[in-house]
This record gives structure tokens, sequence and C-alpha cells, in this order.
């Protein structure tokens, strides 16, 4: 191979950016485009003018990108923060884009939390509730006064959940009458054995059969 012709890494570079614009291009066969315009074939300084016209070519916004800031996106490859929400992004549930030198975590398109009031509304506290999956009787969840939503699993600390199933029980628990709630609380308590208002273990027997600590009872 002379030192002038066209490098592995010219060869790679050329392929993704023809395959990002290959609609825009109208190229049906990336391989066959190749093979017709010789590019497998062009110098090291030839293909460095292919690669400047190409970049020249605006690729089209891919539609789950639409959403995001420009910048380079990539899969996110660790749990984050959504830039737009404050809502946490879990490990490949979303977008991580490079703005301005930096790295920012996004949810995928229309997975963002609903808005501050809609999580306001909802009443801290641990709740049961039937299960949506069918996969056990009930569900257990645990709503922080700062309004973070984590499944409760027995003997583990409450556990975070995807974006998409914290909008699920958001719809869920606002849906509930001041009733229902308080009946969610009492029988997360009366399952799990600890208050379903403050989550401190029921001691006696009357606080079990009630769900709730004395002090929270009252309140």
């Amino acid at each position: 191979m002379s030192a002038t012709t066209i490098t592995p890494k010219q060869q790679s570079f050329v392929r993704s950016l023809l395959t990002e614009r290959q609609a825009v291009l109208g190229i049906d066969d990336i391989d066959a485009y190749i093979r017709e315009k010789g590019i497998d074939r062009l110098t090291g300084a030839s293909a460095s003018k292919v690669i400047e016209q190409l970049l020249s070519i605006a690729k089209p916004v891919n539609p789950e990108h639409a959403h995001l800031p420009q910048g380079h996106v990539i899969v996110n490859k660790r749990d984050g923060v959504c830039a737009k929400c404050n809502g946490e992004v879990l490990k490949f549930d979303g977008f991580a884009v490079a703005v301005n030198g930096s790295w920012k975590t996004f949810h995928k398109a229309d997975e963002c939390l609903p808005e501050p009031a809609t999580l306001e509304a909802i009443e801290f506290g641990y709740y049961a509730l039937p299960s949506a999956t069918g996969n056990n009787d009930l569900d257990f969840f645990f709503v922080s006064k700062s309004r973070e939503i984590r499944r409760v699993l027995g003997g583990h600390a409450p556990l975070r959940i995807s974006t998409t199933e914290v909008k699920q029980v958001v719809e869920r628990l606002t849906a509930l009458t001041e009733e229902q709630v308080r009946d969610a609380h009492i029988l997360y308590g009366q399952e799990i054995g600890s208050c379903g208002l403050c989550g401190r273990s029921l001691t006696d027997e009357a606080s079990r059969a009630r769900g709730l600590g004395s002090d929270c009872a009252s309140k």
C-alpha cells in the first residue's frame, strides 16, 4: 500500500459520514456507492477533500434527538440528572450530549418528569398499590419529601426506577382520592410492618394493625 493511499481510519470515517447522510444524498447501498465512486481507491489527500465535502453537508436530525440541543449525541453510559427536568436518568435510559465542551444528560423524548406542581400534589410517604404488572399482589413505593419516587423491596433500601415507571406511578398516585391515599399508607404499614408515613418500624400490635405509628396516626 502506498503511503499516500486512503488509510483505514479515513475509510471508516467516510463510511460513517455517508451513513449519517445517506438519506440526504439519496444513497441506497453504501458499499456500492463507495465502489462506484472509487472512494476505496482514493489517495490520502483526495480522501481528506471528500471528508471535508461530506462534513459540509448537514446530516439529518435523528427523530429521537429532535428534542436535544445541538451537539454530539450518544447513549448515556452512566446514571445522571436530566438537564431539562432535573429528574434521574438511569444508565442507558437516555442521552448524553456534548454541549459547549461539556457533557449533559437528557431523557428520551416525552420521558421527562411531570411538572413540579404535579409532583408537589403527591403526599410524601409510603404506598402499597395493586400491582401494575400482575407479577405480585401489591407494589410498594416511597415518595420522599423532595418528591423522588422509589420502589420498596423487602430488606433493601428504596430502589430507583426508570422515568417511564415514575410517570406511571405519578399518574396512579395523582388519581387517588384523599381516602385512597390514606388507605395506601395504611396497607403499606400493615404489609411491611413499618409506618406508612414516616417509615419507622411498628413495634406494637396496635400500630401494626392500623399501619401507622401513634404520632403519624394522630396527624
